[in-house]
């Protein structure tokens, strides 16, 4: 998986292990075990797939050569390996990773960056999705209108009907 931004790559890279280390301090015992196993066991299947001696044993097709498009280095395996819809992100020209530790407010800054962008994405896809109209913040949506506008309406007959005793009109 490709991040669009190399900040939220090592926000994810960094942080979230710790986050999610606070959180499971108040998980049961057993729960975080059962997690640990699995990631070893995890760890060992994905590690022994890889190793082609393995895949020749149990007679598995060889991995395809991967070439990295920004340093061009390859694996040991043959073949080639294209991707199909890959996201093609842009690639910052000054931007290390040393570089953008040194500054966590950047970091930060940049994947509250993503996460707007995130956000605004999903509500216009929500949007068109549920067909609301989006308005300018502060203006209402003709729905909006006429349920203020029924409401408004309703809360001025009971205000008319307090003002009388609590008689409702005959009709």
């Amino acid at each position: 998986m490709m991040l669009p931004n190399p900040m939220m790559k090592l926000l994810m890279l960094y942080i979230l292990p710790f986050v999610s280390a606070f959180i499971g301090i108040w998980w049961p015992a057993a729960l975080q075990l059962s997690f640990f196993t699995a990631s070893l066991l995890s760890l060992g299947q994905a590690t022994l797939f890889r190793n082609a001696g393995f895949r020749k044993l149990m007679k598995m097709a060889p991995l395809p050569k991967l070439t990295n498009p920004v340093s061009g280095a390859t694996t040991a395996y043959s073949g080639t390996l294209t991707r199909a819809g890959a996201i093609a992100a842009p690639v910052p020209t000054n931007a290390s990773p040393s570089s953008l530790l040194s500054r966590p407010g950047n970091m930060i800054r940049g994947a509250v960056t993503d996460m707007r962008n995130v956000r605004t994405e999903a509500m216009k896809s929500l949007n068109s999705l549920t067909g609301a109209e989006p308005t300018a913040p502060g203006k209402r949506s003709k729905a909006e209108k006429r349920r203020a506008d029924a409401y408004e309406e309703r809360r001025s007959r009971e205000e008319a009907e307090k003002r009388r005793g609590g008689r409702r009109p005959k009709r």
